[in-house]
């Protein structure tokens, strides 16, 4: 059974993206709501879609052992930063509901058929 958790990234653009790009091959499943965005620049003629992240800095991901798993992670991933915990002075990790994991997924499925 996993246990699915919130894990912070290094803040800057994108590091969520390359973050999920890591996780995934290590046979973690990863949640990263998305909003896709089309863009114009001043003075071009074309849309360019780009990706956000809905919640920047953080992505979700599904963990057997939650701190062998994420410690493994971490050293493994430079852009993983922590963990979201409970409190700040102790090993505390906040463990989402199913009802959350639940929303996160549609959230993913939502962004996934946007045109």
């Amino acid at each position: 059974m996993l246990s699915w958790v919130a894990l912070k990234t290094v803040p800057q653009h994108r590091n969520e993206f390359l973050a999920l790009q890591r996780i995934t091959p290590r046979a973690h499943p990863a949640l990263l709501p998305v909003e896709i965005v089309h863009e114009t620049r001043p003075g071009k003629n074309y849309v360019k879609l780009r990706k956000y992240a809905l919640f920047p800095t953080y992505i979700f991901t599904g963990l057997a052992d939650v701190k062998k798993d994420y410690l493994a992670l971490r050293e493994a991933i430079p852009e993983i930063r922590g963990i979201v915990s409970r409190t700040r002075n102790e090993w505390s990790p906040f463990v989402l509901s199913d009802a959350d994991v639940k929303m996160l997924a549609n959230l993913v499925d939502q962004t996934s058929m946007a045109t």
